[in-house]
């Protein structure tokens, strides 16, 4: 069998993340930085690694991996990549559309740049996913995190862009909470998806036909997503 490896980086703002409730944890550096490593491993369970780096004053990096075999990868293997990465400046999260309308009591809570919005994309870009964007309820707390939240929880609704394909043909209409209409002459698709049926179907309507795309082709003409929304 094809051994299995799941592995993921996190940044967090500065005070994000909790790092005094990492258990069993033991001091490393990486790069100079303070460091945290923990590794956990229970019978015919994963083994599950985590590596925190205080990448700036009580801002933390995070690798966390789980894996069905004891060296995929080790914990050095882990160190060595934390230590090769480097930072980058700021850029604006940009999408391909302006949005007339969001429900009340909803925040953006992730941006895919030619990918979906959900974290189980982070495997790589796509050709055909231009952009996607996770909206959650207000309020979620921004501290005291030891990981990132579940891509959809509950109540959240998803917008996704994307190329209207022979392989993925996109159906106008909606369906068990997902509304999906054609643009671009049938070349896009164009969708709403609430969780649960969290958002009524007239409302999953108002927030799709309140999408205006720019040129999905074209990233110069892609909006930030700071401005791109408005109420």
């Amino acid at each position: 069998m094809t051994p299995r490896l799941d592995a993921s980086l996190t940044l967090y703002r500065p005070g994000a993340y909790a790092v005094q409730r990492l258990a069993g944890t033991t001091s490393t550096t990486v790069a100079g930085h303070r460091a945290l490593k923990a590794e956990h491993h229970q019978g015919f369970g994963p083994w599950l690694r985590t590596l925190a780096w205080e990448y700036a004053p009580n801002a933390w990096a995070v690798l966390d991996s789980s894996a069905d075999r004891a060296d995929l990868p080790t914990m050095g293997q882990l160190e060595a990549t934390a230590a090769a990465l480097t930072g980058a400046a700021a850029r604006p999260a940009t999408v391909p559309f302006r949005l007339s309308y969001v429900p009340a009591g909803y925040d953006v809570f992730a941006v895919g740049d030619h990918m979906t919005g959900s974290l189980d994309a982070v495997g790589g870009p796509s050709a055909t996913e231009y952009s996607g964007l996770i909206f959650a309820r207000s309020g979620l707390p921004q501290t005291g995190l030891l990981g990132p939240y579940d891509n959809m929880m509950w109540g959240a609704f998803q917008i996704m862009i994307s190329a209207n394909t022979a392989d993925s043909p996109g159906t106008p209409g909606c369906d068990s909470g997902l509304c999906t209409r054609l643009a671009e002459g049938g070349k896009v698709t164009v969708e709403v998806a609430s969780d649960a049926g969290s958002l009524s179907k007239a409302e999953t309507m108002k927030v799709l036909n309140g999408i205006s795309l720019t040129d999905v082709n074209d990233t110069k003409t892609w909006v930030d997503v700071r401005t791109a929304l408005t109420r």
